[in-house]
């Protein structure tokens, strides 16, 4: 949730403006490069000390003698020397002696911090989109503060550094700009930040914690403040702090305005007979920002695989439908799209020598599709993991020919090497190899640990019925250690996971079940810490049957977690998503879309980079939906 807490730093420079020239570790003007040494520190002594004041006026008669005498021994010097345009700085300490004595004057302290500084915030309009990163949809406008440095004398001498040592002078914010001063899509609003004297500056959003912007060159510095979600809505405002070592400058505000999507609302939704029966059941985000499903559908009476492609408003074009495996009969399973672009595709198809799981990959959109792994006979493969080191692992169950007749397996496929099969059992009691069953549902990769969850079913306990209960699986690839994690009961007879995802602390989000042997199920969410203690469990509702459960999770860059399912006890035919954070049972936002007298389900998730979300299933009964939903 709180996307207002974070930045993501620029990597573009910025240019000068305003006619001041930047240097390494200063700004100055134009006209103060003409003033000789003594005369620029007088002029700024002068600036500095009320107009009219007895401090005043002695600085102004010390100015001028110290010209007088300054010009006749420069005029004696240049003469012999035969030179122009040189100086004499010889009495330069005595106007440091003055600065102390304006100091102590006038109660300044150069390391005053915290103050707000009083220099007005412009909000200006017409920049172009271009300019200010927005595509059409948020607002172009710019929110500037502008402070210009000048000076007035003569000479062709070098001003002195403004940061040397033992300077006092406090850095300074110099120009601050947020574009766009109103955002009203996901995404992000850039900060770019001009300041003097400053070896950084720290940026904080309302109440939260100061944030240091990254330096983009001399004097430049950037970052961004993210808007992740419509639960954030409303004006908001940042606190921009110049620092050099243990100086620290007035902060300068400036508000900013996040008008996202109502949360939980319908952005985007195709049902309906466009390409025939069928259903989604997965999705993914390109780099390019488009959409893509993966889904089955039938064509003449044939099950068929498919992938289609979608711009951001949900449009398509005929050009974007294109079938996954011509000509053979298919039954869609995962999808995912790594960091990289690369689009992995699992299904199940029908060959001569029977019904296999297929992996499939191309390098980009439109790209040719390789074959990447082929499952044997009577293997089951169920979801799709992607590592950040573009690790691919399939994920589902082995046939043992045993009493317990499956364990659980992952094929791992490395970037550009062949796959490696891993096959896993639960085992209670070292003597009986294969009392368990287990049966996997989902699979994420937390850094190089691949992480299973799903149902151990079999014999717990002694004088109990074999039960199904909720099992955690951690494989570390490097060590090849594996940990696993039952629940042990306590409650409900039964239980299992359903779904997996990775929190931006590293831990472990189950999405599960509860039921009676019997089993009418409750959903539950669970977060797990990193020894496998359950920090907290809440509950998500009863469901007619595990088939109306969870079906899909995901994590949001906002910070909290969403969920996709079948309808609750009483709306059964809703196509549902809801978000939820991990201390409340009561949703952040829902989203739910059930037509008269049609059926609907959601099984799809994918979450965009900043937050947004994309669903899909089946609607009007039989037919692929998609949904885009406000985040």
């Amino acid at each position: 949730m709180n996307g207002l807490g974070r930045a993501r730093w620029l990597g573009r420079s910025l240019g000068p403006a305003h006619g001041v020239r930047r240097e390494r570790g200063r700004v100055e003007s134009r006209e103060s490069r003409r003033l000789p040494v003594y005369a620029w520190r007088a002029s700024a002594l002068l600036s500095r000390a009320g107009s009219g004041s007895s401090l005043h006026l002695a600085l102004r008669e010390r100015l001028r003698d110290l010209e007088q005498v300054t010009a006749t021994r420069a005029l004696a010097l240049c003469f012999l020397l035969g030179s122009t345009g040189c100086y004499d700085d010889s009495l330069y300490d005595e106007l440091l002696a003055a600065n102390d004595a304006l100091s102590t004057e006038t109660g300044t302290d150069s390391e005053a911090s915290g103050a707000t500084a009083s220099a007005s915030i412009t909000i200006t309009d017409g920049a172009s989109s271009e300019d200010s990163g927005t595509d059409g949809q948020g607002a172009t406008g710019s929110t500037t503060g502008d402070v210009s440095a000048s000076g007035t004398g003569s000479g062709e001498t070098e001003a002195p550094p403004t940061t040397s040592a033992g300077d006092d002078t406090p850095p300074a914010i110099v120009d601050l700009e947020l574009t766009p001063e109103t955002i009203k899509h996901n995404g992000s609003i850039a900060a770019s930040i001009t300041a003097s004297d400053a070896d950084g500056v720290r940026m904080k959003l309302d109440d939260g914690e100061a944030l240091e912007l990254d330096e983009l060159g001399p004097g430049e510095f950037g970052g961004e403040i993210l808007a992740l979600t419509g639960l954030d809505n409303g004006e908001h405002t940042a606190l921009f702090t110049p620092w050099r070592g243990d100086l620290v400058g007035a902060g300068v505000e400036a508000t900013y305005t996040l008008d996202l999507p109502t949360p939980g609302s319908q952005i985007f939704w195709e049902s309906g007979d466009t390409i025939g029966e069928g259903s989604v059941v997965a999705l993914g985000v390109l780099p390019s920002g488009h959409i893509v499903e993966l889904g089955t559908r039938k064509v003449n009476g044939s099950s068929r695989c498919y992938l289609r492609r979608r711009d951001q408003t949900g449009a398509w074009a005929p050009a974007d439908l294109v079938e996954v495996l011509p000509g053979t009969s298919c039954e869609a399973v995962d999808l995912v799209v790594t960091a990289e672009g690369s689009i992995f595709v699992l299904v199940n198809r029908e060959g001569n020598d029977g019904l296999r799981w297929w992996l499939g990959e191309a390098s980009a959109w439109g790209g040719i599709v390789k074959n990447r792994g082929l499952g044997a006979k009577d293997e089951v493969a169920v979801k799709l993991a992607a590592s950040a080191s573009e690790s691919v692992a399939v994920c589902g169950n082995v046939p043992t020919g045993e009493s317990d007749e499956i364990d659980a397996a992952a094929w791992i496929f490395n970037k550009e090497l062949p796959g490696e099969a891993w096959v896993w059992r639960y085992v209670l009691d070292p003597n009986f190899q294969h009392d368990f069953g287990e049966t996997v549902a989902d699979c994420a990769w937390d850094d190089e640990r691949l992480v299973l969850v799903g149902e151990a079913i079999g014999l717990h306990k002694l004088g109990e019925p074999i039960r199904a209960r909720l099992f955690i699986l951690e494989y570390d690839t490097a060590t090849n250690d594996e940990v696993w994690r039952i629940d042990t009961g306590g409650g409900p007879a039964q239980s299992g996971a359903v779904a997996v995802c990775i929190d931006r602390k590293g831990r472990h989000v189950v999405a599960g079940y509860t039921c009676g042997d019997a089993c009418s199920p409750s959903g539950d969410l669970r977060v797990y810490d990193p020894d496998g203690g359950i920090i907290s469990k809440i509950p998500l509702g009863s469901w007619i049957s595990k088939e109306w459960g969870v079906h899909a999770m995901a994590w949001s860059p906002a910070g909290y977690t969403v969920v996709t399912s079948g309808g609750l006890a009483g709306s059964e035919t809703a196509f549902t998503v809801r978000a939820f954070s991990q201390s409340s049972a009561t949703p952040l936002w829902t989203f739910t879309r059930a037509d008269a007298q049609a059926w609907h389900m959601a099984f799809a998730l994918t979450l965009g980079p900043w937050g947004e979300v994309y669903a899909g299933g089946f609607g009007d009964t039989a037919f692929p939906a998609v949904a885009y939903v406000g985040g």
